[in-house]
């Protein structure tokens, strides 16, 4: 059986019970109708982040596990390897690497580290924001899975930021300065997270502030005019270990861009529609989400051109993973709404077997099985 077999059954398992047995709670804020949600018991979060968990753990190799590896055996009590920095690598991550090394020389143990922090961190935001954490779960699996096992660095440098999301939503100095020694913190790891302070800049407030329209006009011009932006920003990363994310796009091209972009912004703005025309308030919180998804989406179109913006993504897209539940309730009847959610939920199904299709073309699944060296 492959891990991405025993990833499959094993998750549909779990969240077939957990679906069976969720409650639900009342009295919440912003739940569907602003009044309830879906709970489930927490071990099924455990149950389903323990299967990819394992499964990201022993898998042989994906695309840039073998770098990884690599650098793990390499930091092996040789710090002049860890401070000449290969690749351009930040000595955060490679000094992590020289420090677990004195608990076991397996490189597996770098790939726990990373898919517990990545996983358990998403686990966490699911539980506490998502209306329905099952179709939030089977979403996370089906379009962000497979990412977590590859630029785990920056994924792990994003799952540092993302602790920091509820003290984004605080509103105090002394959240705000917490965030901002997080946000440097996860630097170490990878540098890219400095896009944290402008992403957090741009979604805090009410829903479409100017901030971040202004962000979207601006991703609306690279779309525009790619290669007048992609000659500039060669020169901006001439001497960056970034550069060569300039030089293709973004995989799976226009279909991801729909199923990860445009459905999630167009059903976010078909709901700020909703809202404006019922004179319902929207809670800070969901606005400052929605704000988020609509980044995410400009990321992700622009990602078809430039393979970096596809990356700035990993920073916006735990978004979608918790509104696209009440997304989809509130567009429809209650009569339309199971129709809609089976459908949805078989698009990204859809998608996440595509994914591994076009994986499969790039022969990177075929490196996706269990090997662990002890």
């Amino acid at each position: 059986m492959s891990l991405v077999t025993f990833c499959v059954i094993g998750i549909s398992i779990v969240l077939f019970f957990a679906s069976y047995q969720q409650q639900v709670e009342t009295n919440v804020d912003s739940g569907f109708d602003n009044d309830w949600k879906f709970n489930i018991d927490t071990k099924y979060y455990v149950l389903f982040a323990l299967i990819l968990i394992f499964a990201s753990t022993v898998r042989h190799g994906y695309i840039d596990t073998f770098a990884y590896k690599e650098m793990y055996i390499n930091s092996r009590d040789n710090l002049v390897y860890v401070n000449s920095a290969p690749w351009g690598v930040e000595r955060g991550w490679l000094y992590l690497c020289y420090y677990l090394n004195y608990i076991s020389a397996s490189p597996n143990l770098i790939l726990l580290v990373a898919s517990v922090s990545i996983i358990a961190v998403y686990m966490f935001i699911i539980k506490q924001y998502s209306s329905d954490p099952v179709f939030s779960l089977l979403v996370f699996f089906c379009l962000y899975y497979m990412d977590t096992n590859n630029g785990i660095r920056q994924l792990f440098a994003a799952a540092i930021c993302l602790i920091g999301f509820d003290l984004l939503l605080n509103k105090t100095i002394k959240s705000t300065v917490l965030f901002v020694l997080l946000v440097l913190f996860s630097m170490i790891f990878h540098q890219s997270t400095y896009v944290c302070f402008i992403i957090a800049i741009t979604v805090l407030g009410n829903p479409l502030n100017k901030r971040t329209v202004a962000a979207i006009g601006l991703g609306g011009l690279f779309l525009l005019f790619p290669s007048y932006f992609n000659s500039h920003f060669a020169e901006f990363f001439s001497e960056s270990k970034y550069l060569g994310f300039l030089d293709y796009s973004n995989g799976m091209s226009f279909f991801r861009a729909l199923v990860v972009g445009i459905i999630p912004a167009a059903f976010s703005a078909h709901y700020l529609y909703i809202c404006q025309r019922n004179n319902i308030e929207i809670d800070y919180k969901e606005g400052v989400l929605i704000n988020f998804v609509f980044v995410n989406s400009m990321f992700t179109l622009m990602g078809l051109n430039m393979q970096y913006w596809a990356r700035m993504s990993f920073y916006t897209s735990f978004a979608s993973v918790i509104l696209l539940p009440k997304l989809f309730y509130m567009s429809f009847t209650n009569n339309q709404r199971s129709l809609i959610k089976g459908l949805a939920l078989a698009c990204y199904f859809l998608f996440f077997a595509y994914n591994i299709y076009v994986n499969i073309g790039y022969g990177s699944i075929g490196d996706f099985y269990f090997d662990v060296t002890f």
